[in-house]
């Protein structure tokens, strides 16, 4: 298996438009953000939802080559949980089944788009505290597929997530790669209190 390094020049398109409708709606409308909302910058908006999304996208290369490829999901997510007590008050459950046409091939491995039929599975629990848990991945449908009826393309996430800031840990099991994502969130509010002043204060 020699490598070939590939010079070439890429221009493309990418357009996609989505929909999520609400069948079930958890959320207590009734109750404020507070002091008790120490996990997230907004309220948890709890519920089953139905999600779709229909997305087009195109690639030519100055070599020759091009692809195209035009995807549908459809499918259920679940959100449960306030995220307000210390232990197992929040999770996140997402399953959307992908179907793909695909035509054409990319000369570069890193954005050659996928062509297997799958379904995406994203699941994100509190385990205690600030501490998330969670894992993406898809299950394969496709029998043409080397990994068809198993899990591919694992993702492992463990994450810290504060009213100010979330900070996150992944690790790629396909790529072998680890990485590090860091949010702040609230930039512009102006309301800080004394006692958060006289931290920022000692802390630089």
């Amino acid at each position: 298996n020699d490598s070939v390094l590939v010079s070439s020049s890429r221009y493309g398109l990418n357009s996609s438009i989505g929909y999520s409708y609400n069948l079930f709606d958890f959320n207590n409308r009734d109750k404020l953000y507070g002091p008790q909302n120490k996990y997230k910058p907004d309220k948890v908006d709890q519920g089953l939802y139905l999600n779709s999304s229909l997305a087009y996208s195109f690639y030519e290369y100055g070599i020759g080559n091009s692809q195209s490829i035009l995807s549908f999901k459809l499918g259920p997510s679940l959100t449960y949980g306030d995220f307000e007590k210390d232990f197992l008050d929040f999770t996140s459950v997402s399953i959307m089944p992908e179907l793909v046409i695909k035509n054409g091939e990319s000369p570069f491995d890193y954005d050659d788009f996928n062509e297997n039929q799958r379904i995406k599975v994203d699941i994100q629990q509190q385990l205690f505290g600030p501490l998330l848990m969670g894992l993406s991945t898809y299950y394969i449908i496709d029998s043409s597929n080397d990994n068809y009826g198993k899990f591919d393309d694992q993702i492992y996430y463990l994450g810290i997530s504060r009213r100010a800031y979330d900070l996150g840990l992944y690790y790629d099991e396909n790529k072998e790669s680890i990485s590090l994502n860091f949010k702040i969130f609230n930039f512009g509010y102006s309301n800080f209190s004394k006692k958060f002043w006289l931290y920022f204060y000692k802390f630089n």
